[in-house]
């Protein structure tokens, strides 16, 4: 495996970028560019204004209703013919535009083998970092995972798990093998709003068949890929070592601690 057989696949949903979204994508271009960079977006979705701004390596259009919404857009990310896009690729890195990647350690993260890496959910209490609350958290989470699972779409039932999917290298194959062997499961709770999963907590909680299951690494492996949660404490437990990305960088809460690393402007 070498570079060329990785993609970076970036969603572009409306026709203008915010300030935000524009040093997202500037950093994409300039710190990956050693890679093949796919923008995804709406069939009808005109980008000319950004294609002014950027110059957009390549350009893949998917049906309107693909990104119609979170739904939607989870749906797609949960779809066979959307990993089967891009089959002559071995890794996907998905890249959104609230993600933002600090250094090129692409290659290194994709030879290590894993089918998906994402940043790991992590709790925003310290209380569940010690026993014997995270005792009983466990617990609980093993009571409904065996006799109530919807109730694990609470966020506190993901934590110490990967990861987030907003930033996230997926091995392709893997993913096809995956959204083909569960399709069943996925056009359930893709038609059932009440049980509705993100597609990155439907692949953490549906995907445990020994046949076809997704090899992740550890916690903490995960958060030197990329961090999602209480950013100031995930940086300290690196070692105050930036790790490949972050995700989510430009909610209010993240922002001041990212800004200090990505500059605006």
């Amino acid at each position: 495996m070498d570079k060329k057989d990785i993609v970076v696949v970036v969603p572009i949903y409306l026709p203008a970028l915010s300030e935000m979204e524009a040093v997202s994508l500037k950093q994409c271009l300039d710190i990956l560019s050693d890679y093949s960079i796919v923008i995804i977006k709406p069939e009808n979705l005109d980008i000319s204004n950004i294609q002014s701004q950027f110059l957009l390596p390549k350009v893949i259009s998917f049906p309107d209703r693909c990104f119609q919404g979170i739904e939607a857009y989870n749906r797609l990310m949960l779809d066979v013919a959307f990993y089967k896009t891009f089959s002559s690729y071995t890794y996907m890195l998905v890249y959104q535009l609230d993600a933002y990647a600090f250094k090129d350690e692409l290659f290194f993260w994709a030879s290590l083998g894993y089918d998906y890496i994402g940043a790991p959910w992590m709790p925003h209490q310290r209380k569940y970092w010690r026993f014997p609350t995270r005792f009983v958290w466990f617990v609980q989470r093993c009571f409904w995972s065996i006799f109530y699972p919807k109730n694990l779409r609470r966020m506190k039932y993901c934590w110490f798990h990967v990861g987030n999917g907003g930033f996230s290298l997926r091995k392709i194959s893997k993913m096809i093998a995956v959204t083909e062997h569960y399709k069943a499961i996925i056009d359930k709770c893709m038609a059932d709003s009440n049980s509705f999963f993100p597609e990155d907590v439907f692949l953490l909680l549906n995907t445990h068949d020994k046949e076809v299951h997704l090899k992740r690494p550890s916690y903490k492996l995960a958060m030197k890929f990329a961090i999602e949660q209480i950013p100031a404490w995930s940086y300290r437990a690196n070692g105050c070592q930036l790790p490949f990305g972050c995700h989510n960088w430009t909610h209010p809460e993240m922002l001041p601690f990212w800004s200090q690393f990505i500059k605006l402007g």
